[in-house]
């Protein structure tokens, strides 16, 4: 039975792009504003719940599973460059027509955001940073690189996941671990279970320096109203970075939540939740 526009359960929908299934969720109704959320990288869309949750009774919000992770496909060629993501993005804004979009973005997800708001500015009419930093810093990168790689390929059991996402998010409830745990695996072989993210984007960080695309000569591009986010203990975007990109985006505004690393939306759910109504709705 299909679920109302209101529902607490996310719809689920899927676009083929060639070969390549992509999966989105949705809540709210298509009459209000969209709100399209990109994840972090090894991320998946369900990890945007609680946002959605408190934001579905006045936009329509959109999750995109991007390629590689969650329930959309991995990329056979391993295709996993900025632009292929971009292209992903753009051919869902022109398949499901959405215009005068709210994007949102987190790491690797606020990347694809920033990067996609300055090549189509008349698609966005707000742009939401969170940890989404616009350089190439080699010890940040070589910081991501290692956190991919300590990540174990294989897990024996809901309780190993849950160790280990309590590892990585030390910050985050229990109740949200506890979430996280029930969508972030899939099963593997004799019933073991592997993260729902492509084992190709581990061999890569296996292979050497992981290194990203230079953003800053986009950053300047943007024009919509633009809400940059930092976690206070973030060690990936630095406070000197965060006001640079808040002086080189005119009218931008920068918040620092107190009590978040660099996973803002799982560290501090109700104080990003909080920012962002304030910036939509003031």
């Amino acid at each position: 039975m299909r679920r109302g526009p209101t529902s607490v359960e996310p719809r689920h929908g899927y676009l083929w792009l060639g070969a390549l299934r992509l999966h989105f969720l949705e809540w709210g109704h298509s009459v209000h504003q969209t709100l399209l959320l990109l994840h972090g990288l090894t991320n998946f869309a369900r990890s945007w719940e609680p946002l959605a949750l408190a934001l579905r009774e006045r936009y329509h919000i959109l999750a995109l599973d991007q390629r590689g992770h969650g329930d959309s496909a991995w990329a056979s060629d391993g295709a996993y460059t900025i632009e292929d993501h971009i292209s992903d993005i753009q051919a869902l804004v022109e398949i499901l027509g959405l215009r005068d979009m709210i994007l949102i973005g987190h790491s690797m997800g606020a990347r694809h955001a920033l990067m996609y708001s300055a090549l189509y500015p008349q698609r966005t009419s707000r742009l939401i940073l969170i940890e989404g930093r616009p350089d190439d810093d080699a010890q940040v990168s070589e910081t991501i690189r290692q956190t991919i790689i300590a990540m174990p390929e294989v897990m024996g059991s809901r309780k190993e996941v849950e160790q280990e996402i309590r590892r990585l998010l030390p910050l985050a409830s229990p109740r949200l671990i506890q979430f996280l745990v029930g969508h972030s695996v899939k099963p593997f072989h004799n019933s073991k279970l592997t993260w729902k993210f492509d084992r190709a984007i581990r061999d890569k960080a296996r292979q050497g320096p992981w290194r990203v695309v230079n953003l800053w000569p986009l950053v300047e591009l943007i024009c919509c109203p633009t809400l940059i986010v930092r976690g206070a203990e973030s060690s990936i975007l630095t406070d000197a970075g965060s006001r640079q990109m808040q002086a080189s985006i005119a009218g931008s505004q920068l918040i620092e939540i107190e009590g978040a690393s660099h996973t803002v939306p799982q560290d501090k759910p109700l104080a990003l939740i909080e920012a962002i109504r304030q910036f939509l709705e003031p």
